[in-house]
């Protein structure tokens, strides 16, 4: 259960997708706002922050691709959601690395659509006890003698310099990092930060656990063959 109002913006350049999102994100709690020109679209995200994003990959006059590589620049810790109606991997794999947190692939179904984004939104404001993941009240939870992940300020910092991590990004490390050196499966991984209505595959950990690795020097994210990953200090 949503406990506020949520604000979504929803870039597409089909009216009738457009129409069905907007039927489909029907709740009391949300608030949707629809877009088929990528110019108002960025206007509105410049004049009142969305919470969630669904953003078209493929778009006249500038690439969805393009659009989210700028807006986890300008706004790490948006939600970001792909629409694609393209079966390839490749581009869905492109979209992880610019820093989306999850794909929707077309055409999908109106109840699928309002899972995904419940489930996105509530990662949001959950808190967690001391097996998944963040410790109910805890604030700040420092790694070694060099890392502060900050859950308030939902940034972290490595010897004292700020790293920027997307939802999905911040999340796995959330997860891993309660328990140092403990083997958390992929679908665990998935569960947590995707919720158990997801439908993403083990390629999306994959990714976010590459692009944390590129991010944090300072800890070692291990692969465990046929089960999963592990975070250590290094």
């Amino acid at each position: 259960m949503l406990t506020s109002k949520k604000k979504i913006y929803v870039l597409d350049d089909e009216p009738d997708i457009l129409e069905l999102i907007k039927a489909s994100l029907s709740d009391p709690n949300l608030d949707i706002e629809i877009f088929s020109d990528y110019r108002l679209f960025e206007d509105a995200v410049i004049a009142k922050l969305p919470d969630l994003v669904l953003l078209d990959l493929m778009l006249p006059g500038k690439d969805g691709l393009e659009i989210c590589k700028d807006l986890k620049k300008g706004f790490p810790h948006l939600v970001v959601l792909m629409l694609t109606a393209r079966g390839d991997i490749t581009d869905k794999v492109l979209g992880l690395e610019l820093g989306a947190d999850d794909y929707i692939t077309k055409p999908f179904h109106p109840r699928e659509l309002l899972a995904r984004v419940r489930a996105f939104l509530r990662r949001e404001t959950l808190r967690y006890d001391d097996t998944d993941g963040q410790i109910a009240g805890e604030e700040k939870r420092k790694l070694g003698e060099v890392i502060v992940i900050d859950f308030d300020a939902h940034l972290v910092w490595e010897n004292a310099k700020k790293v920027i991590l997307t939802f999905a990004e911040f999340s796995i490390l959330n997860l891993l990092s309660t328990k140092l050196g403990v083997v958390y499966s992929r679908q665990k991984i998935l569960d947590f930060v995707w919720g158990q209505d997801k439908v993403v595959t083990d390629r999306s950990v994959d990714v976010h656990i590459a692009k944390l690795r590129s991010k944090l020097q300072s800890i070692k994210i291990s692969g465990v063959r046929s089960v999963g990953y592990k975070l250590e200090l290094r």
